[in-house]
């Protein structure tokens, strides 16, 4: 379980109505002086973590193929204290992990499409990490993977962005009224809009030209970077592209997402990283193109599906390091010989 699932679960307990308990008076005296301390928060009982870390894995799985849309507001919120009714849930600021968010207007013929992202941009000639969610997730559930990840390449730029139908992208029809639900979500859309957000970035911070890039995508994000880097649409940008803990699910609107996603993951131009949490993931294909060293392979056995968030730190190492292995401009070429 990540540390934000732990400290929801800690606030959901905290806001519950308690029933009055008969307690010695021994005890009355002792019980009045431990709510005079202060508003640090106090282990949960042991029947409560128990509960909370039998039901991790589940939890995570169902969250990510479903198709409820979170409130990222709340999704990062804390309590100062125990008793109900004393502090109110704070959320913590987007700005605590990023440094800038936009909403970028995509004018289509049959829609415009209102993408949200959150960005830190990169230094002068560093790279930029463009981290695209699972199904039901949001941009903020790479929050603490950006926040390790700068850490470790402190030039890199982040850059997560939101699906339509998710955190706060919204689409609007050619006469400005917003689309409801369903949304459209097959592959081929959501890999133009990504597409699309990136070079919206690009205008807007006046980029002359994209910096290098290392697509990541978790879960069901997985297949949008691997086919955005198949489509080849990004051109030499794209040094790779991550792909954390792919699941496959039996919906049929995600169906044609996964057709022929091994063998378009391994053909794909640029670097090839699979995060795992269990190698349980890996069909046939996989395990002949892990054996041939077409991809780089990293497993976290310790780490639920949400991976970025169970392991941020371990995550973002292995993503750096991936980086530097693709990264063309450390190349160093040999001097050219010249013949007298």
């Amino acid at each position: 379980m990540s540390e934000l699932q732990k400290s929801f679960a800690k606030a959901k307990l905290a806001s519950m109505p308690r029933e009055p308990l008969l307690v010695p008076a021994a005890f009355a005296e002792e019980d009045e002086n431990a709510e005079e301390q202060t508003d640090e928060l106090q282990p949960l009982p042991e029947s409560a973590q128990d509960e909370d870390s039998s039901s991790t894995s589940s939890t995570s799985s169902a969250s990510s193929t479903g198709t409820i849309r979170p409130n990222s507001k709340h999704l990062f919120a804390r309590t100062t204290g125990l008793r109900p009714g004393k502090k109110p849930l704070e959320p913590l600021p987007w700005t605590d992990y990023f440094a800038q968010e936009y909403y970028l207007e995509n004018v289509r013929s049959n829609e415009t499409v209102i993408h949200h992202v959150y960005i830190t941009p990169p230094a002068p000639k560093g790279p930029l990490f463009v981290l695209h969610h699972g199904a039901g997730s949001s941009g903020l559930s790479f929050a603490l993977f950006a926040i390790e990840l700068r850490k470790a390449l402190p030039s890199a730029g982040i850059l997560s962005v939101e699906a339509r139908g998710h955190g706060e992208t919204t689409v609007k029809s050619p006469q400005g009224q917003t689309k409801g639900e369903p949304h459209d979500l097959c592959l081929d859309i959501l890999s133009s809009d990504l597409s699309d957000t990136i070079k919206l970035v690009q205008g807007k911070l006046h980029w002359p030209r994209l910096p290098d890039m290392v697509l990541v995508g978790h879960s069901l994000g997985g297949p949008i970077v691997t086919d955005v880097a198949m489509r080849g649409s990004l051109g030499s940008a794209v040094l790779g592209y991550a792909v954390l803990d792919v699941v496959e699910v039996t919906q049929l609107y995600w169906q044609n997402w996964f057709t022929g996603l091994s063998k378009k993951f391994l053909e794909a131009r640029g670097g090839k990283l699979l995060i795992l949490a269990g190698t349980d993931r890996l069909d046939k294909e996989l395990m002949i193109g892990q054996m041939q060293g077409k991809y780089q392979l990293q497993v976290f056995p310790d780490a639920g599906h949400f991976i970025q968030e169970d392991q941020p730190e371990k995550t973002a190492l292995v993503v750096a390091d991936f980086y530097r292995r693709n990264d063309r401009s450390a190349l160093v070429l040999p001097p050219k010989v010249i013949k007298q």
